[in-house]
């Protein structure tokens, strides 16, 4: 089984921060909450000048409430992830190598050394943050390649190949 495409990161405080903060502010669910949100202060702000005072106080501040909630809840997440990857890895931050062979993607770890095995007709959806490709399972799993650390292929070949695979990516 001869790997077309190989890469490797490290599951480190900035891949977190990133992973978690595409994850809960710039996909569509996200966003819709964050407009939400600034709608509800900014109908607020408003309705002080026009209509019942205490009704633009309340919607301002849960407005504010849930913009702050959602900040606090990413970086509850970022904090907790980093704890797993850590526990389970004896304090050391988890590595991952990805291996693209013709049919599949193995992901090795250093938490799991052996590897998992995930067959390209898995592949559901990709897409591309700043510095990472997500490839994500039928069961929701992201499978992940740093572009900036690809030790064969490249990240444009890597794209090429998922498209050819008939996978849309983002």
């Amino acid at each position: 089984m001869e790997t077309k495409i190989e890469s490797a990161y490290v599951r480190d405080e900035k891949f977190t921060k990133e992973y978690f903060s595409y994850h809960s502010y710039k996909r569509p669910a996200g966003i819709i909450i964050t407009v939400i949100c600034i709608l509800a202060i900014v109908s607020g702000l408003i309705n002080i000048f026009a209509y019942k005072k205490y009704l633009a106080i309340v919607t301002i501040v849960i407005g504010i409430y849930l913009l702050v909630l959602r900040a606090i809840r990413v970086k509850r997440n970022i904090k907790i992830s980093l704890e797993r990857d850590k526990e389970s890895n004896h304090g050391n931050f988890v590595s991952v190598q990805n291996l693209v062979t013709e049919n599949s993607i193995i992901v090795k770890s250093s938490a799991n050394e052996s590897g998992t095995e995930f067959e390209i007709s898995c592949i559901e959806k990709a897409y591309r943050s700043k510095n990472y490709i997500y490839l994500i399972t039928k069961a929701k799993l992201a499978i992940v390649f740093d572009i900036n650390n690809f030790s064969k292929g490249t990240p444009e070949e890597l794209v090429e190949f998922i498209r050819q695979k008939g996978i849309k990516i983002k």
